[in-house]
């Protein structure tokens, strides 16, 4: 999947713009991160997936959120941090990080995107399994990342993270880590993610 090379951080209206005026995609799973900072327990992010929408990219996300300690999410590191934009997540330090489900590029799902732009909270997926988080409304420019989740609680904790201090190359100075990641349950797709 192509690399999300650039975005325009704009002044937007509350609220996000949808194309056609329809309503935002549907939340059909869930995932949790427990998030530890410097090692001490930090708090829960919960997201919410669009399964309907971009089911590969989905499929590989949530993949990685159920795999064991050292070879999924559980056990990686936010390693990127630019504050008023965005963090990045799901690296080993120097070491490859998770590989999809798909083991190779696959056709990018971003025309499936209903949304053109986007407030904070948003997540977006490299090819290789490291995944964005927005931390401010972006309207996008050039190439578009496949947006697959939002973050449903835990948006706190995403600020502690997007406020700590970094080294020069982005990478924070305390270890980010999540410590625990998994599914939960539910009921049924009838959440609307822009409400």
């Amino acid at each position: 999947m192509k690399l999300f090379l650039s975005v325009c951080v704009v002044a937007l209206v509350a609220g996000i713009a949808v194309a056609d005026d329809s309503k935002g995609p549907k939340v059909t799973e869930k995932v949790f991160f427990d998030i530890t900072i410097d090692g001490k327990p930090t708090g829960r992010i919960e997201i919410g997936l669009f399964g309907k929408t971009v089911p590969k990219t989905v499929k590989i996300f949530r993949e990685q959120a159920l795999k064991p300690a050292g070879e999924g999410y559980k056990g990686s590191m936010f390693h990127f941090i630019r504050k008023g934009l965005m963090i990045k997540g799901g690296g080993y330090g120097t070491e490859r990080p998770p590989l999809n489900v798909y083991d190779d590029d696959y056709d990018d799902e971003n025309e499936n995107t209903k949304l053109r732009e986007y407030d904070a909270g948003w997540l977006f997926m490299d090819n290789d399994g490291k995944f964005f988080i927005n931390t401010k409304e972006i309207s996008l420019v050039g190439e578009r990342p496949v947006f697959f989740g939002k973050i449903l609680s835990g948006m706190n904790v995403v600020r502690q993270i997007e406020n700590l201090p970094t080294y020069a190359s982005g990478l924070p100075i305390k270890d980010v880590v999540i410590a625990n990641s998994g599914s939960i349950p539910v009921p049924e797709a009838k959440a609307d993610a822009t409400d």
